[in-house]
């Protein structure tokens, strides 16, 4: 077998792996298997999908995300306890039509919502924190971006450097062939 580069679906990270196995591997950076059907469904049974327990515990770092103005701030007593009910509640949803999964659950979440919502108090302190986090999330999504285009230029640099070396050479071949054409002329 021969190694192939592959790409992780899930944080994008490109590997190597051996060619047998280029639908059917493990990243080695964020551990997410990476073998797909034609129908974008996992080509195997994992047992993670169903057994929690078996799961890694992945998050983000907490000093990336939480900011000095909400360090220590947390929801109003009422609203703390209905943002757990609400988890607990979503959690516990099962269905009576599984074909219609996401419609029953978006109208399960909208009635949880309604009857559980945030004081407006909390609300405010919640969208606060969603604009310093889309602004955070903004500017890491740019330099992300302004990373991978610097190493795309990087490559393709060197594409560029072997043909602009080449020029000359076929420069020169071109003139040799209309010198060798018109010689006898």
């Amino acid at each position: 077998m021969f190694p192939v580069n592959v790409n992780c679906w899930f944080c994008n990270m490109d590997s190597t792996v051996q060619y047998g196995v280029k639908n059917s591997w493990d990243c080695p950076k964020c551990d997410q298997y990476n073998g797909f059907n034609e129908d974008g469904d996992y080509n195997k049974e994992i047992p993670a999908m169903y057994d929690s327990s078996v799961n890694n515990i992945v998050g983000c770092q907490q000093a990336e995300f939480l900011t000095a103005s909400n360090m220590g701030r947390q929801f109003c007593v009422k609203c703390h306890g209905n943002n757990h009910l609400k988890v607990k509640l979503l959690a516990g949803f099962s269905p009576l039509n599984w074909d219609d999964y996401d419609n029953e659950f978006m109208l399960h979440k909208e009635n949880i919502e309604q009857s559980y919502g945030t004081c407006e108090n909390c609300q405010l302190m919640v969208d606060t924190e969603i604009e310093k986090q889309d602004h955070l999330l903004s500017r890491k999504v740019m330099q992300y971006h302004q990373q991978k285009a610097a190493e795309y230029m990087e490559r393709n640099s060197h594409k560029e450097k072997e043909q602009e070396n080449n020029i000359p050479i076929v420069r020169k071949y071109i003139e040799f062939i209309i010198f060798m054409k018109f010689k006898d002329h």
